[in-house]
C-alpha cells in the first residue's frame, strides 16, 4: 500500500493510502473474519472478489496498526447507510472510508472529522446519457458535455458520492440534493447541498493513475480555523436556493 501526498486543500489530520487489489493474497484472505471470506465466497467474477479482499484486507490492516490489534480482530461494522466503523468507543476518534474500482483501492483516516472518498475506473462507467440524467442536476450536466466524458463525468460523481459518504447518508436517494463544481483552486471542488442540517463539505481531486477518477470530502472539525468551520460561510449561506433538480 501506498500513502498518497496530501492534497493542498486537505486538513493535516487526513491521511489516505492507494492499494493495488488486482489479485487475491493469502495474506490477505487472511486478514479477514470468517463472515467476511464467506462473503468473498459469493462473488461470481474473479476480479470483484479480489477487490472486495483486498480492500477489506488493507483497511483491517491500517486500523489494526492504530489499535495495536490483529487485523481480523478489528471490530468493523457496518454504519447506518453501510459507512464502515468502528464498533464504540474505538470508533469516536477514528474516523475512516473505503473505496475501491478497477484495481486500486483508496482508504482515507482521520482522528478527528468525518471523511469520505470515492475513486471510479473509466473504462467501468458505460453508456453515460442515463447516468448524468440520473445523478446531474442541469447546472451539472451543462458543465460536463462537451468534454471528454468519461472523466469529466466522474469528476462529478466521485465529488458528489465522496461528499454524501462523509455526511454518512444514503447515496442514492440523495445524489440531486448534492452539486458540484470545480473549485477555485486546481484539484478543489466546490459542493453545495439543499439539505439544512448537513454540516458544510470541502472536497477536492486525487491524483490517480490513468483511466482512474477520485475524490475526497471531509467535514468540519471542533478546533478548525474561523474560515474553515467557523460562522456560515459563502458556501453554506448560499446552497439551499441554487439547488433545484
Amino acid at each position: 500500500m501506498q500513502a498518497l501526498m496530501r492534497p493542498e486543500p486537505a486538513p493535516a489530520d487526513i491521511t489516505v493510502w492507494r492499494l493495488a487489489v488486482g489479485r487475491v493474497r493469502a495474506e490477505d484472505w487472511l486478514a479477514l473474519t470468517s463472515a467476511e471470506q464467506d462473503r468473498a465466497r459469493r462473488f461470481h467474477r474473479d476480479a470483484d472478489r479480489a477487490r472486495y479482499v483486498g480492500a477489506r484486507a488493507g483497511l483491517r490492516r491500517l486500523l489494526a496498526l492504530r489499535l495495536n490489534l490483529p487485523a481480523a480482530r478489528v471490530p468493523l461494522l457496518a454504519g447506518q447507510h453501510g459507512k464502515p466503523a468502528l464498533a464504540e468507543p474505538l470508533g469516536a476518534h477514528c474516523h475512516f472510508n473505503l473505496s475501491h474500482a478497477g484495481h486500486y483501492a483508496l482508504v482515507v483516516m482521520s482522528d478527528r472529522r468525518e471523511v469520505g472518498v470515492d475513486v471510479e475506473c473509466e473504462q467501468d462507467t458505460g453508456d453515460l446519457e442515463p447516468l448524468a440524467d440520473y445523478a446531474l442536476l442541469p447546472a451539472e450536466r451543462t458543465g460536463w458535455r462537451g468534454l471528454p466524458q468519461a472523466a469529466a463525468f466522474l469528476r462529478r460523481w466521485t465529488g458528489k458520492e465522496a461528499a454524501l459518504k462523509a455526511w454518512g447518508v444514503g447515496i442514492a436517494q440523495h445524489l440531486l440534493q448534492v452539486q458540484v463544481h470545480p473549485g477555485r483552486h486546481v484539484g478543489g471542488i466546490t459542493v453545495q447541498a439543499s439539505c439544512a442540517d448537513w454540516p458544510l463539505c470541502e472536497a477536492c481531486e486525487l491524483a490517480m493513475p490513468a483511466g482512474y477518477v477520485a475524490a475526497l470530502a471531509w467535514l468540519p472539525a471542533a478546533g478548525d480555523p474561523e474560515d474553515r468551520a467557523g460562522a456560515p460561510s459563502p458556501s453554506r449561506a448560499q446552497r439551499a436556493p441554487g439547488i433545484q433538480p
